[in-house]
C-alpha cells in the first residue's frame, strides 16, 4: 500500500472497542501525559477519567478476522525484531 506524503496521522495510546450489528468501531483517544487539576477533581468524583474521541475507524465485520491475523502478525514480528513483548 502507497502512504502518500501529508497522509494524516494520528497518535493514540487508548483505543475504545465497540461494534454494532453491522459494524466494528476503533475509538482513538490520547491519555494525557499529566492531567489537569480539573480533571483529577472530576476523576476523584466520578471514579472515571474522561477522554475525547480523537478519530474513530468504523469497518464491517468481514474485515475483523484479517485485522485479527495482520494484528497477530505485526506484534510476533515487533517482538521478534525487539526480542520483548508489547505490554
Amino acid at each position: 500500500m502507497a502512504v502518500p506524503e501529508g497522509t494524516p496521522s494520528f497518535y493514540s495510546n487508548f483505543i475504545e472497542i465497540s461494534n454494532t450489528p453491522w459494524d466494528f468501531s476503533l475509538i482513538f483517544a490520547k491519555l494525557p501525559a499529566k492531567a489537569s487539576a480539573s480533571s483529577i477533581e472530576e476523576m476523584k468524583v466520578s471514579g472515571q477519567l474522561q477522554l475525547t474521541a480523537e478519530i474513530t475507524i468504523n469497518f464491517p465485520p468481514t474485515l475483523i478476522a484479517g485485522l485479527i491475523r495482520a494484528l497477530t502478525a505485526q506484534k510476533e514480528l515487533y517482538e521478534k525484531m525487539t526480542g520483548t513483548e508489547p505490554q
